[in-house]
């Protein structure tokens, strides 16, 4: 069967470029169903070679996973919390029970919210004061519009009260009956209103309107319960609202007035505010504390750091909890809230991840937290800020054995081009390993600040286990080495991200760690992806590109686009000649030339919120025209789905089990 050929309708756009694929933007016209299916035949007939091996992938990931598993309960108040998965459910079951006794009782069982839908996405779930009542706001179709719907705990019933097309987010105030929620523009996706909402008259009342089309927001009551704060967010600046949360009828009032390129965030110790800011160039953050009174005036508490970013901050009644990365790693700190003390939480020195795990009460001496790495399955510990010491508390069940003594891991640094170290992180199996032998499965994603963290990768093992190398590079474009990171591989820097993987690919190619080279980025990593494909083919063996996002320069021109306007500060807006000119320079679709390619995968979602699915479509297509060798170009439609997948954890796991038997099948016709 020979590869789909898209009819081609020539369009000139603004800026005279011509696109005979931008047809293909038409959701739901025939001409694009009928091409979308075409690809899925094509995909069909050349994925029928990997099938088998497909199938027994699938069903290896899913012997991985616990027919039964539960998370560790967790005090709220007079009530331990959990969910759990019963055996052979897609959907976790959340649960409660009072403290010190032994009834459980069913919060909601997402399964059976589910079980009309071929898509079903529980996006948030919020307690009352009391904790009679949750609100909780799903997706049945994948493009991030929410219903929120409400249960009354107390009677084990479901409220007919649902409000549709919510961003999902949500906080109750202190009265058991006023919520507040988001709602996203219809069209650009953007959440731009805050309303209020009386569950016993069901009047809806329109509290606050972000006009800015460059700002989003979210809504967040403070963990002392006291405030409810609106944030206005762009990738530069900020702005913070708040009420009492006691007094839902307020007027919402701004903390301080937003300036331009400067990030601040709010929360309360109950009888002061704490803020996180990055004023007078703190680009790695520092911690400042006002009196409720006279709110303007800061006093800083835990100076701004270069070798220290922070990440986030939790105000608990004695103690903050500062989520930290340092040399590219991260840590909690604890600062006591009297004598500014710092205590660093005691963990292992390997390469690790160290997050706050759930902390729902502001009064506590027990704080939670998680540890886990490449080789240590996610490991919940309890630290005791009067001892100083760790408690065990629960550990990822995992349903194959597993012997972490097998494997190796490690943290290079790998100089770029222009002499910055580029942290990346390795996993192997050590009786598989061979110097310039292995299959090697880079990583990278690179952008919004966003790191990328040697998790614990249950499904990973499945090509560890048969020889692959598991890479992570760990890119400019993200925060791994704080914010000036970040800074390096955005807006007129961008180019150093795929710069960085490049030279990451050759260094660990030359260095022996692999001898075929397999590259993965989805979403932004999916540009990152296409880019290097763009400069350096060659070094590939395959690659695989989930939801990409590859037509830079066409979805930064046009702000009906959902997502496009909030995202000037990243890319650069197109109508300024300086970054319009970079941004072409590296658009995947846009740079396409005439040559020989690596095998490659594309995967996207139809109702994709994130990335249209027309970006990867049009790509498939380009690269088809221009490609002057016969390696496999395939593009995977899931109709029923959007950025991130299918739902439900084993269903999801199909998706993984196609790109793992593209990455063997491929393999294997070199051994």
């Amino acid at each position: 069967m020979k590869a789909p050929k898209a009819q081609k309708i020539e369009k000139i756009l603004k800026d005279q470029r011509r696109d005979p694929y931008y047809w293909m933007n038409q959701r739901d016209s025939s001409a694009v169903l009928s091409h979308i299916a075409t690809e899925q035949e094509y995909f069909e007939h050349k994925s029928k070679p990997a099938k088998e091996l497909q199938d027994q992938i699938y069903e290896e990931l899913k012997k991985k996973i616990p027919g039964k598993e539960s998370t560790p309960p967790y005090p709220f108040k007079n009530y331990l919390y959990w969910s759990r998965y019963e055996d052979k459910k897609e959907y976790s079951i959340y649960c409660r029970k009072k403290i010190n006794t032994e009834n459980e009782e069913i919060i909601l069982d997402v399964n059976e919210l589910a079980k009309e839908h071929k898509y079903y996405s529980l996006s948030n779930i919020s307690l009352s004061f009391s904790h009679r009542f949750i609100a909780f706001s799903a997706d049945s179709v994948g493009r991030r519009f929410y219903t929120i719907c409400f249960k009354d705990l107390e009677k084990n019933q479901i409220l007919p009260n649902n409000i549709p097309d919510t961003a999902g987010d949500m906080v109750w105030a202190n009265d058991d009956r006023t919520l507040f929620y988001v709602k996203q523009d219809a069209q650009t996706l953007r959440p731009h209103k805050v309303f209020r909402y009386d569950l016993k008259t069901q009047e809806h009342t329109l509290v606050f309107e972000e006009k800015d089309e460059t700002f989003y927001i979210d809504i967040f009551k403070s963990l002392s319960e006291k405030y409810i704060f609106i944030q206005s967010l762009s990738s530069m600046t900020t702005e913070s609202r708040f009420i009492p949360a006691d007094k839902p009828a307020n007027n919402f009032e701004v903390f301080l007035e937003r300036k331009r390129k400067h990030k601040y965030f709010v929360e309360d110790g109950r009888d002061c505010f704490y803020i996180l800011t990055n004023s007078n160039d703190c680009k790695n953050y520092r911690l400042d504390q006002a009196s409720l009174s006279n709110k303007d005036q800061w006093s800083n508490i835990f100076p701004h750091n270069k070798d220290i970013y922070i990440e986030d901050f939790h105000v608990f009644e004695d103690f903050i909890a500062l989520e930290v990365r340092e040399k590219s790693l991260t840590q909690v700190l604890l600062l006591d809230r009297k004598t500014h003390q710092l205590k660093k939480l005691p963990v292992p020195a390997e390469p690790h991840v160290v997050e706050l795990s759930t902390n729902a009460n502001f009064k506590t001496d027990l704080l939670r937290f998680s540890y886990e790495s490449l080789i240590t399955p996610e490991t919940i510990y309890d630290y005791d800020v009067l001892t100083k010491k760790n408690k065990f508390i629960h550990q990822k069940n995992l349903a194959v054995p597993f012997d972490p003594d097998k494997y190796h891991q490690e943290r290079l640094f790998i100089p770029a081009r222009d002499g910055v170290e580029i942290p990346v992180s390795l996993l192997y199996k050590k009786d598989q390993f061979k110097q310039h032998s292995n299959p090697l499965y880079l990583y990278g994603y690179g952008s919004y600040g966003i790191s990328m963290e040697p998790f614990f990768y249950r499904n990973m093992f499945s090509l560890v286990d048969r020889g692959f190398v598991f890479a992570i590079a760990h890119i400019r474009g993200g925060a791994e080495n704080g914010k000036w990171w970040y800074e390096q591989g955005r807006l007129l820097n961008k180019k150093n991200t795929f710069n960085d993987f490049i030279d990451c690919s050759e260094y660990l190619l030359k260095e022996g760690y692999g001898k075929r080279l397999y590259a993965v980025g989805g979403s932004a990593g999916g540009l990152l992806i296409g880019s290097v494909l763009n400069s350096r083919p060659d070094l590939y063996t395959g690659l695989v590109a989930h939801v990409p996002f590859v037509d830079v320069v066409t979805t930064m021109q046009d702000s009906s686009i959902p997502l496009t306007s909030g995202e000037y500060d990243e890319w650069g807006n197109p109508e300024d000649k300086a970054y319009y000119d970079y941004i072409k320079s590296y658009s995947p679709y846009d740079n396409v030339k005439q040559n020989s390619f690596p095998h490659i995968l594309v995967t996207s979602g139809y109702h994709d919120s994130q990335v249209q699915y027309w970006e990867p479509l049009k790509w498939v297509t380009r690269l088809r025209d221009l490609q002057q060798n016969d390696s496999l170009i395939l593009l995977y439609m899931d109709m029923d789905s959007g950025h991130s997948g299918t739902t439900g954890r084993f269903k999801k796991l199909k998706l993984l089990a196609l790109e793992y038997a593209f990455l063997l099948h491929l393999e294997k016709s070199f051994t």
